[in-house]
């Protein structure tokens, strides 16, 4: 079971209120905040001309990210990461009773994936333990 904190609590209601949409996971940073919706409801939760996200980023002051839900660790690892950083490959695999994600990537996708003090790296980690029980995400 996911625990969520009033902070993300607030943020999972505007997205909800504004949209329509059910938010199956939030995570908020500093200055971001990451919803994951069904993935048939990205486009109903972004809004036309991103405007369900404008609302939610004037409210809340922060950026906002809406990723669509995938069952496939792979699928969704991929839409984490985003069709803006150069991917090799990535591939699930598993050890007994442990599941991980292995990316392949240059060195300057590395940088991207991992982010400022590796935080984009935390919450692809997060994410994927949340969801599909991912024990490590390992960059090659």
């Amino acid at each position: 079971m996911i625990k969520l904190d009033k902070d993300t609590l607030l943020c999972i209601r505007a997205l909800e209120n504004i949209s329509k949409v059910r938010a199956k996971d939030c995570i908020v940073t500093e200055n971001e905040i990451i919803y994951i919706v069904a993935e048939d409801k990205v486009g109903q939760a972004v809004g036309k001309g991103g405007i369900h996200t404008k609302k939610i980023q004037t409210i809340h002051k922060k950026n906002v990210k809406i990723i669509g839900f995938s069952e496939e660790p792979v699928e969704f690892a991929k839409k984490i990461i985003g069709d803006r950083i150069e991917i090799k490959a990535i591939t699930l695999e598993t050890e007994a009773t442990e599941k991980h994600i292995i990316v392949e990537a240059d060195y300057k996708s590395h940088e991207a994936i991992r982010g400022k003090h590796s935080k984009k790296l935390k919450i692809l980690k997060d994410l994927l333990k949340r969801h599909h029980n991912v024990a490590d995400v390992i960059l090659k």
